[in-house]
């Protein structure tokens, strides 16, 4: 970061004032208690998606008990044609399944996923932010003491 004491020093006075502000947005913005903030986000929408795939196993687990018993109806059904309830029970049981699957499909978490992946990218931006404004901050102040000590020596001439 040579280059950027250079074109600190070459500032015009308006121009640092202009610099000063952006930096303290910039240091206001990735303060440790946003990334906090962000950090304390990501885990409950964490926590969130995974109690939707929890449910939606739980449901994918009930489908799959369903799909095994009705292999089993389905050959009692064949054999047994005049059963008329056991018939009526299989319209049943795959109506639940059709429900369940209904079920799984608008659990897809997927507005959460994209929630989570625009935080996570803004949360890792901010982490960015704040090491430059640090790294830059010492920059700052030793460019404002050469300033200083310009104008110091230019009133004395």
């Amino acid at each position: 970061m040579a280059g950027i004491y250079e074109f600190f020093s070459d500032l015009s006075d308006t121009q640092w004032d202009g610099v000063v502000r952006v930096m303290q947005d910039l240091q206001d913005s990735s303060s440790a208690e946003r990334i906090e903030s962000l950090r304390a986000f990501l885990q409950s929408l964490t926590r969130e998606i995974d109690n939707i795939n929890r449910r939606r196993d739980a449901i994918g687990q009930k489908i799959e008990n369903i799909d095994v018993f009705l292999r089993t109806l389905d050959e009692y059904v064949r054999k047994n044609k005049d059963n008329v309830e056991a018939t009526l029970f299989r319209s049943i049981l795959v109506l639940w399944k059709s429900q369940l699957r209904a079920e799984v499909a608008a659990l897809r978490p997927t507005e959460k996923l994209d929630k989570k992946y625009d935080t996570e990218r803004k949360r890792e931006l901010l982490v960015q932010i704040q090491s430059l404004v640090s790294s830059m901050s010492s920059k700052m102040r030793d460019a404002q003491t050469e300033r200083s000590d310009v104008r110091v020596e230019a009133k004395r001439t």
